[in-house]
């Protein structure tokens, strides 16, 4: 699958991924199967607000945070 095309039924995450020239740190949205990231114009500068805007938006779709961030790491 290319970074072009989104499956029809994806399985997906949002993680934070640091700038590592700015510090900030962009929630994103990871697809199983896609060869890059979504990016989404959440972006806070600490690491713990990243991870808590993750955990709620990653909550309804099921994901706990450890859940989660083991798919990130596979995938990034």
């Amino acid at each position: 699958m290319t970074s072009m095309t989104l499956p029809d039924d994806p399985t997906y995450c949002f993680t934070p991924v640091e700038d590592p020239d700015t510090g900030f740190h962009q929630v994103r949205i990871v697809v199983d199967g896609m060869d890059v990231t979504i990016g989404t114009s959440l972006v806070v500068l600490g690491i713990d607000e990243a991870l808590e805007i993750a955990d709620r938006l990653n909550r309804p779709l099921g994901w706990t945070r450890e859940n989660w961030t083991a798919f990130a790491a596979e995938r990034l």
